[in-house]
């Protein structure tokens, strides 16, 4: 057996123990979620970063710090993020976290779809195991409906009416007055009825003026 052989990473889980081995189960599971294969290089760096010399501590706190659940878009299992959160308190200097600001930094590390639900519902007694054990439940119900699929703002997009139909609409009511134009636009050198009104009323006139003459 090998580094080579398929599925070494199992192999290395099973002679673990203790945080290490949970750091390893951690790791598996969120590579069965995919239907992936643990490569074993990906094992050894997270052993590497969670198990690094205590000496490290500035380096350890920036870990601390940057665990998140969600990253570029892939999520993480919510306990694979409990795990790393408490491997990596153990290895920094036993009062530097205390136990409410180890429960808030794992509020801040979930999801925001989680932690909506997860919030809620915890009391100021929870114990740690307590919170994960929350956590764990509805983290899972959220991968069975593929809400982490789905964008967390995907009901914020508003369908705007695009800008040629409206040109289309003022085109169209356009046309009749163009139309009404033409219909009331009199032949050339024939004159309307007004005007016949008042040519006729003309050679009334003269007529009247020719029989006083006459």
């Amino acid at each position: 057996m090998n580094d080579t052989t398929p599925n070494i990473a199992l192999w290395y889980g099973d002679y673990t123990t203790g945080r290490a081995k949970d750091a390893i189960m951690a790791l598996i599971d969120e590579h069965d979620e995919r239907e992936e294969e643990l490569p074993l290089t990906t094992l050894k760096e997270r052993m590497t970063t969670l198990f690094q010399a205590s000496t490290n501590k500035d380096d350890l706190w920036l870990q601390w710090q940057k665990v998140y659940q969600t990253t570029n878009g892939k999520t993480k299992r919510i306990t694979a993020i409990a795990t790393e959160l408490e491997m990596i308190k153990s290895r920094l200097p036993t009062s530097s976290v205390t136990s409410f600001a180890q429960r808030q930094r794992l509020l801040d590390a979930m999801d925001n779809r989680l932690r909506r639900v997860v919030e809620p519902q915890l009391r100021d007694g929870d114990t740690w195991l307590t919170m994960v054990e929350t956590a764990e439940r509805y983290d899972a119900t959220l991968f069975k409906t593929g809400a982490y699929g789905r964008s967390d703002n995907s009901g914020s997009k508003q369908h705007k009416p695009s800008t040629s139909k409206a040109t289309t609409k003022t085109t169209t009511t356009s046309k009749p007055k163009s139309k009404y134009v033409k219909k009331t636009t009199t032949k050339k050198g024939k004159p309307d009825k007004h005007q016949q009104k008042k040519i006729a009323i003309v050679c009334l006139r003269s007529l009247r003026s020719l029989r006083r003459y006459s």
